[in-house]
């Protein structure tokens, strides 16, 4: 889902890199000691059953099926770079818990000159912001919760794919991204400076730490320019390799919308989505790729089309046996119209995975604090009664399987 503005500022696409030569990554990183040891005297490496895991095709915690309703909150990093806006934070995962809630996805990217930016230039970070997504990683811990964390954003929003490629000396357009070295190795470097990080408020490196379910590789990257989708799987393919080189312990996700590749077109709803560079079979069926997602938006289809692809792509996942995750699904209001496609979706959902099928879990677009304005009307607030009780009674049910 593209974000939106209020506070939370495009990021200015005019910075380039100054370097000559392209920079090579390395898998040490972050604010570790050399080599990327947790600090001495910091905490004991958690048990391995604390982590979420994949057996069989299905998500597993402490060695019993997971399956979780959850949310999507993109203001996180932002606002707990800045003290006064923390509580907001706390609420939004308050509210996440009164629905039931286990998981929230968040972003862990905002490159470039804007408001609260992370990385300021190619592999350099404001420790302030740092420090807010080590606030966001040990609060979900703290309240219980799991994190599914994107690590640079397909669309302009935080910077995204763009500010690498104008930073890059050698690349010219959004698909450079994909295929340019310098795009390519600041992003490796990125990976590892984030996955080798080591959270100031609970000793422990990101790499190491429960609370966060899965990585994504980016937020609904796309390849338009190459629409058999090679080039997107090559990407997806080097990157997770690289990904996984530094941290086994976590699963990955490539963050995909899920859209069918061009052999199958059809059982997309939506006639535009097989020309994206988007394969969900090809990129999902690669090896270092322990997730399937999909995001949901209508996108002018009829109800009856997106719930038959929810079942397409439920039954192809478990083909590969891989666990789905629904990682973003909205829909605008009026509330009873949300909640009537919200309710179908999620009875999909369940039905899918009561019957021992690939869904794993779904996280609706968006979760606000109410001192947020609903920018797009996606908005899920505390007084949205009737669509918290649809979005609780999912939870309740995925939570008792």
């Amino acid at each position: 889902m593209r974000t939106m503005g209020g506070l939370l500022l495009l990021l200015a696409l005019g910075c380039s890199s100054s370097n000559d030569t392209t920079p090579t990554a390395t898998p040490g990183g972050g604010n570790t000691p050399a080599g990327g040891a947790s600090p001495i005297g910091g905490p004991a490496a958690p048990a391995a059953s604390s982590f979420v895991a994949v057996s069989n095709g299905s998500l597993t915690l402490a060695g019993q099926p997971f399956h979780f309703a959850g949310t999507n909150n993109y203001t996180f990093l932002t606002y707990a770079a800045d003290a006064g806006l923390r509580p907001q934070i706390d609420a939004v995962m308050a509210s996440a818990d009164s629905l039931g809630l286990a998981v929230i996805r968040t972003w862990a990217f905002n490159d470039g000159s804007g408001w609260n930016a992370l990385q300021t230039a190619p592999n350099v970070y404001d420790p302030a912001v740092f420090e807010a997504l080590d606030y966001v990683i040990d609060a979900a811990g703290r309240a219980g919760l799991k994190l599914i964390l994107p690590l640079v954003n397909n669309w302009d929003d935080y910077g995204g794919m763009n500010q690498y490629v104008a930073w890059s000396s050698t690349a010219s357009a959004h698909d450079d991204f994909y295929t340019d070295a310098e795009c390519k190795a600041v992003y490796k470097q990125y990976v590892a400076d984030v996955l080798n990080r080591v959270n100031t408020f609970n000793g422990r490196a990101y790499r190491d730490d429960p609370a966060i379910l899965a990585w994504e590789l980016a937020n609904e990257p796309r390849c338009d320019s190459d629409p058999s989708g090679d080039t997107l799987t090559s990407w997806i393919a080097e990157m997770a390799a690289w990904l996984k080189s530094i941290d086994s312990q976590h699963l990955l996700s490539a963050g995909s919308e899920g859209f069918y590749g061009p052999a199958d077109a059809g059982k997309n709803p939506w006639n535009w989505a097989a020309a994206t560079g988007v394969d969900f079979k090809r990129q999902h069926g690669l090896a270092a790729i322990d997730l399937a997602t999909c995001h949901l938006y209508p996108h002018g289809a009829s109800l009856p089309a997106t719930v038959a692809w929810l079942q397409a792509l439920a039954a192809d996942a478990a083909l590969l046996g891989k666990p789905l995750i629904l990682a973003e699904y909205g829909q605008q209001q009026p509330l009873a119209l949300r909640n009537t496609w919200f309710q179908a979706w999620g009875d999909a959902i369940y039905a899918d995975a009561s019957a021992g099928g690939a869904f794993a879990g779904a996280c609706f677009w968006i979760l606000y604090d109410e001192s947020y304005p609903d920018y797009d009307g996606f908005g899920v607030y505390a007084a949205h009664a009737s669509t918290r009780a649809v979005l609780s009674d999912l939870a309740d049910k995925l939570d008792g399987l």
